[in-house]
């Protein structure tokens, strides 16, 4: 149940189809917001559900050069494509993600393995903004830190939804 200071009434000529996606987008905006300016610079976005395909989306908008979109399956990577990646990868190939050298990584495949692509897949001195880890952000952090002890030094910056 929800207090009813959370709750919001939407405008009567509101599209419900587009109402809801207020939230995930609001988390996308947020997600982008925390990278910093992204004019010019080369995005990887690890995960590409419904809010990695809004932050792909928003990236596009704040001027990224590159967006390199990362997910297991298909579909998920041909909408990460049809909504402003500029390049889609397997979540599998290890090797070609940490070739990426993204100036920012945002993680939003909500998964300990996603983090770590989002760190290896950075350049040294880049930016990791973990999105569907944030709740659980003691424990991703020392799970990066502990098992990844060569891994390219960057700033990660967990954000609550």
């Amino acid at each position: 149940m929800l207090a009813a200071s959370m709750l919001r009434e939407l405008p009567p000529d509101l599209d419900l189809r587009a109402a809801a996606l207020a939230e995930p987008a609001g988390v996308a905006w947020h997600a982008v917001s925390k990278a910093g300016d992204l004019s010019g610079r080369r995005v990887l976005v690890i995960g590409s559900g419904p809010i990695a395909a809004l932050v792909v989306a928003v990236a596009k908008r704040a001027g990224a050069a590159e967006i390199v979109a990362v997910d297991l399956h298909d579909k998920p990577l041909e909408i990460a494509t049809a909504v402003g990646a500029t390049r889609t990868l397997r979540a599998t190939d290890s090797e070609e993600i940490a070739a990426v050298e993204a100036d920012v990584a945002i993680e939003s495949s909500g998964n300990h393995r996603g983090l770590t692509s989002a760190v290896n897949g950075s350049a040294r001195g880049g930016t990791v903004v973990m999105v569907e880890l944030a709740a659980q952000r003691g424990s991703a952090c020392t799970h990066v830190a502990g098992n990844y002890p060569g891994a390219p030094p960057c700033r990660l910056i967990p954000i609550q939804r």
